[in-house]
């Protein structure tokens, strides 16, 4: 339907791309004990592309939607929470 508006409006369409689906994964982090820390946390991950995430205080958890190569967007993920100054104990898939 799209692709077909495109095309009556005038315009070529010369690809069609899907969307790679986001896989969910949990990330548990310690050290976090304010809205603050989670303010700290969710701005680390919100530099991470690739990553979509919800961060939960009372989980010590972040709640992530990450598209690309798993590892590579989980390990950059890792990273930004540690430079943040916490600990990132464990990553589970959903």
């Amino acid at each position: 339907a799209a692709k077909q508006a495109v095309t009556d409006a005038g315009y070529a369409v010369t690809g069609v791309e899907r969307a790679a689906a986001a896989v969910r994964a949990a990330m548990h982090i310690d050290g976090m004990m304010c809205p603050h820390c989670v303010a700290r946390v969710q701005q680390a991950l919100d530099a991470v592309d690739g990553v979509k995430a919800e961060v939960v205080l009372e989980d010590n958890a972040a709640y992530l939607d990450i598209t690309g190569d798993f590892d590579a967007v989980t390990g950059a993920a890792k990273q930004a929470v540690t430079d943040a100054g916490y600990a990132v104990t464990g990553v589970e898939r959903s």
